[in-house]
């Protein structure tokens, strides 16, 4: 038989409390428990080792994003449709954002906030077009949020209904 140490519990020594070390008797001939005990450690070693390694490998290349081309832009300003708000970055640098007021074949117009002037962007100089989240995008973040509100609400109720308060069943003493 050999000894094996468990961590059990705390002792209060000297006014702090210790871990300390259940020393307990085991088998010394289990070979399964320690086969199984090497299997599991051999599988959290390799997957700490493809951690590290997936860490400190170098991360992807991050080019700068694609321009659109210029009937990509004109067919997502379509697809927005008038009075919708977009951000836009166009190829001298410029950022900025909008209420489409119009479109046309080779350009679109916007109302730019605060400001009661209208811009005219060139679809050719579009570089990047944002559009705001998608449809099933947003069905979906509202789907998981009332999926998740609905979980949350069934737990607490079953926390709630299980730990109901006992009156005591004895007369109180005033």
């Amino acid at each position: 038989m050999g000894i094996e140490a468990h961590y059990a519990f705390y002792i209060w020594i000297g006014g702090n409390f210790t871990f300390t070390a259940l020393f307990l008797p085991i088998e010394a001939g289990n070979s399964r428990r320690k086969k199984m005990k090497s299997i599991g450690n051999s599988i959290s070693r390799g997957i700490s080792v493809l951690s590290i390694c997936a860490l400190l490998a170098p991360g992807m290349a991050s080019a700068a994003p694609k321009p659109l081309t210029p009937e990509a832009a004109h067919a997502r300003i379509l697809k927005c449709g008038l009075r919708s708000w977009v951000g836009v970055e166009v190829k001298n640098g410029a950022a900025f954002g909008g209420r489409i007021v119009g479109i046309d074949e080779q350009s679109f117009r916007l109302q730019l906030h605060n400001d009661p002037a209208i811009t005219a962007v060139l679809y050719s100089d579009v570089v990047q077009l944002h559009t705001g989240l998608s449809r099933g995008a947003f069905w979906t973040i509202l789907g998981a949020s009332i999926g998740a509100s609905v979980a949350v609400a069934l737990v607490a109720h079953h926390e709630f209904d299980s730990n109901k308060p006992q009156l005591s069943t004895q007369p109180a003493l005033q």
